[in-house]
């Protein structure tokens, strides 16, 4: 059976309509990843690129319950990745 084949420029009309399409979902700009505790936010803008996930390296101190001053005064006994299981980390 004999198939016409869609004439070239219906294909790159269809083909520049689908990249319209997929252009505004893609992300503009890489979310920022917290790295030893620290989560730089000084470029990310909420209104334009929305929320951001606590995704990255955090302190950890195995059953101790600290407040700020002593968070502060401490050595992290470790830094672990959110989110990942911690179970054992110790």
């Amino acid at each position: 059976m004999y198939r016409q084949r869609a004439h070239p420029l219906l294909q790159i009309l269809s083909s520049f309509l689908l990249l319209l399409l997929v252009l505004p979902i893609l992300p503009t700009e890489a979310a920022p990843i917290a790295k030893q505790g620290v989560l730089d936010l000084s470029d990310w803008d909420f209104n334009r690129d929305g929320n951001v996930s606590l995704r990255g390296d955090y302190e950890f101190y195995w059953e101790q319950l600290l407040d700020h001053q002593d968070i502060m005064a401490e050595t992290p006994d470790t830094f672990i990745f959110v989110p990942s299981p911690w179970a054992g980390t110790n």
